[in-house]
């Protein structure tokens, strides 16, 4: 088994979407997400998006989407705007975990997670986690 990467860590990095959060049934966006790898000037080139939605409280689960968003300057003059083929297949189940890979190769400088859930009544607890991948240079930390 020769030229197996056993460092993965070292070529991945996570990163959070969406702090989890109780959802009243709502559209919620993450903080923006710089896919630039430190001081290089390359950036990730793809992701994998994952996000989870968990029981509901006091009422059911309608819908539960996630996506991700990108913008040139972290929305402060460009707003962000779907990524194409970067969403999840809609949930319709609690408990559930959904994924997409994402070719970011097209995407901007920024990337954001956003879900949005409905709910018939209560809360549900959602979040989203984004693995970057396919740095062409190694990240550092």
């Amino acid at each position: 088994m020769a030229n197996v990467p056993k460092d993965h860590g070292a070529l991945s990095k996570v990163v959070k979407g969406i702090n989890p959060t109780n959802d009243t049934g709502t559209a919620i966006s993450g903080d923006g997400i710089d896919r630039m790898v430190s001081g290089s000037g390359e950036g990730y080139m793809s992701c994998v998006l994952q996000a989870a939605v968990g029981t509901v409280s006091g009422g059911s689960l309608t819908t539960f989407d996630a996506k991700l968003q990108d913008s040139s300057d972290d929305g402060a003059s460009d707003p962000y705007a779907d990524i194409t083929d970067a969403a999840i297949t809609q949930i319709t189940a609690a408990d559930t975990e959904g994924y997409v890979d994402v070719d970011l190769s097209g995407a901007k400088r920024y990337i954001r997670a956003v879900v949005t859930t409905a709910v018939s009544g209560g809360t549900v607890p959602v979040s989203a986690a984004i693995n970057l991948g396919g740095a062409a240079l190694k990240p550092a930390g």
